[in-house]
């Protein structure tokens, strides 16, 4: 890695939040709430809780729930370092496009860092609020009506 915290790898985009300012924004019992539309139309709710949070990473509990936020199934477990969660928002620099852009939500408008990550078979778009960082805000695959599935953070609660 060189001096830039939020570059991954090199011949990577820089990601939009280091491992420490995701550390500092996900305390142990801020739960996401997300909604995910898949590319039958089918819609599910999600809620990521951080928990056992400390200096290397976290839990994440991963539980399914209805409309209603009742949980539905068993939840899920992964420990991760914050190193990792931050990874996940690393991309080709040849294949990613970073630009600024205030979108409204469910939640409210945010300023973001858009990112539009094209391999040439497929195109996917991130928005990550730049106050929240983490989970990106909002994500796209696919292009405008041809959209595949994608997903909003609908809550954000802090324990």
């Amino acid at each position: 890695m060189g001096d830039d915290p939020k570059v991954v790898d090199p011949g990577e985009a820089p990601t939009p939040f280091t491992a420490a300012e995701i550390r500092a924004a996900c305390p142990e019992g801020r739960a996401v709430t997300i909604r995910y539309v898949d590319s039958n139309g089918q819609v599910t709710y999600w809620t990521t809780t951080f928990t056992k949070c400390d200096e290397t990473g976290t839990v994440l509990v991963d539980q399914e729930i209805d409309e209603q936020g009742k949980p539905i199934g068993e939840t899920s477990r992964l420990k991760a370092s914050w190193d990792e969660l931050r990874a996940h928002a690393s991309f080709p620099i040849a294949q990613t496009t970073i630009s600024r852009e205030t979108i409204e939500t469910r939640l409210g408008e945010f300023d973001c860092l858009r990112y539009e990550v094209d391999d040439g078979e497929s195109l996917e778009t991130l928005w990550f609020a730049t106050d929240l960082p983490g989970l990106p805000i909002k994500t796209q695959e696919g292009e405008g009506a041809g959209a595949r599935q994608s997903s909003e953070v609908i809550g954000n609660a802090y324990a």
